[in-house]
């Protein structure tokens, strides 16, 4: 659910978040934040089906929680129906949204 690119924890969310769906995803992504593991976390939205506002509600706590450790987040590889959804919710100016990072090279 997660891997470490060059002190970037990147969190690959594999469920919609939605609030059936959603809440163990909140909690797992709230510990990953307050977590002292990296200081840019990047989630990368790439599996991401779908969200609602509960998804929204999880992904601002989560933004907030970053900036109260001083930590950076942003988003990735945003699926262009969740772009749509950030952009209604006036919300995709505020998160950082990124080029996606490569994939880790095989040993």
């Amino acid at each position: 659910m997660g891997y470490f690119e060059r002190d970037v924890l990147v969190i690959q969310p594999a469920v919609a978040l939605t609030a059936s769906g959603g809440q163990d995803w909140h909690n797992h992504l709230s510990e990953r934040v307050m977590s002292g593991q990296a200081r840019t976390l990047m989630l990368d939205m790439s599996q991401m089906s779908f969200l609602d506002n509960a998804g929204l509600i999880s992904l601002l706590t989560a933004l907030r929680l970053a900036h109260h450790q001083k930590k950076r987040l942003c988003l990735c590889s945003v699926p262009p129906a969740i772009q749509m959804v950030l952009e209604l919710a006036q919300l995709d100016s505020l998160f950082e949204i990124v080029e996606p990072l490569p994939l880790p090279q095989a040993a």
